[in-house]
């Protein structure tokens, strides 16, 4: 209903939508193309939800794991034509970042899976991992596994590959990139006991390597504007419906962070 009730900003418009749209393929589908009829362009990454994998009656909504998953929504946007890879809007280039979440956040490195705490232990354990993208050989759906995110950075190489070739052939007025999670530290201030699930510092190295004039991201469901380095990072959370309320909740339409009412 909310997407529904957006307003058209037209042709000359772009969304970022930093991820955790819905768990059904068909919803994703359908959210995206709702999207579409709002904004000239729409940019997209996946979130943790997503990614969740839980059996189905459908034949055609199976997926054999979370990266099969991951596959089969980056071809559908592809289908779509929302964009999943780094693209220009006018002068400025936006570049979207495959991320997931590992301990080294918050200056700690997993030694062991005893040390994991309860909630990390089962955080998204509606995923399934293969040891092809990251996932523990004894437990695929232990989502806190460290290899997990090294995986999604690797697939951001054609993208910073693309960002640095237009730095040196032609250079864009603005870079805004982003992604699912959190990339430092500083942006998160929330309940301790999630902070090792928000995101990793490898992921906010390659934020910083590509020196966005704003970094958008999302998965905490808090409120961030916070310019670090001269990098704006914003998170606009819509949140679950009970988080829609007081001073924090959105306003009904996105966040401008680029260009001109």
């Amino acid at each position: 209903e909310w997407v529904q009730g957006l307003p058209n900003h037209g042709l000359c418009s772009a969304l970022i939508v930093a991820g955790d749209v819905a768990t059904s393929l068909d919803r994703i589908a359908e959210t995206l193309r709702t999207l579409q009829r709002s904004f000239g362009e729409v940019f997209y990454c996946v979130g943790n939800h997503e990614l969740w994998n839980y059996p189905t009656k459908t034949p055609d909504q199976a997926s054999s794991d979370s990266a099969h998953k991951l596959v089969r929504i980056v071809e559908l946007c592809e289908r779509l034509g929302v964009h999943v890879t780094p693209a220009r809007v006018g002068g400025c280039l936006v570049i979207p970042l495959f991320s997931w979440y590992k301990r080294t956040l918050f200056g700690e490195h997993l030694a062991s899976k005893q040390n994991l705490t309860q909630t990390e232990r089962y955080f998204d354990a509606a995923c399934q991992w293969p040891p092809q993208a990251g996932g523990d050989p004894e437990d695929e759906r232990l989502s806190t596994a460290p290899g997990i995110a090294d995986f999604m950075l690797t697939l951001n190489a054609p993208a910073i590959e693309a960002a640095e070739a237009a730095k040196r052939n032609d250079p864009p007025d603005d870079i805004i990139s982003f992604s699912h999670f959190v990339p430092l530290p500083q942006l998160y201030r929330g309940y301790a006991g999630l902070e090792k699930l928000m995101g990793c510092t490898e992921l906010g190295e390659v934020v910083t390597k590509l020196a966005p004039r704003v970094h958008i991201f999302g998965h905490s469901h808090l409120r961030v504007d916070m310019t670090i380095n001269g990098t704006r990072y914003v998170q606009r959370a819509l949140g679950y419906p009970k988080e829609r309320w007081g001073a924090g909740a959105p306003e009904g339409v996105p966040m401008l962070v680029h260009g001109r009412e």
